[in-house]
């Protein structure tokens, strides 16, 4: 995988950056779905989708049972209770916790 930097014009959507990949390697050919899944894989993270739509990473934090971090794609969530998307697990979050 190659990522090159954009020179000369800078855009809105963040897109200032054209990523490469081998195809043997990266079978999809989307690079940035391949990087998000291995980075949640290698970092021991398990993706949610909830109920609105937004997607969240549940972390273990400090290594300790049932204490789990959440975060949005966007930052942390706001402090609230969130329903994943099937409906059958709801998630108590205050201070970016579970």
């Amino acid at each position: 995988m190659l990522a090159l930097k954009i020179d000369g014009r800078k855009t809105d959507s963040g897109n200032d950056y054209l990523l490469l990949c081998n195809e043997n390697k990266v079978p999809d050919t989307d690079a940035k779905l391949y990087l998000r899944n291995k980075y949640i894989t290698q970092n021991n993270m398990h993706l949610i989708k909830l109920s609105d739509g937004r997607e969240a990473y549940l972390e273990r934090a400090n290594g300790s049972f049932g204490d789990f971090q959440i975060t949005a794609g966007d930052g942390t969530l706001a402090d609230g209770v969130y329903l994943e998307q099937n409906g059958t697990v709801r998630y108590s979050v205050k201070k970016g916790r579970t």
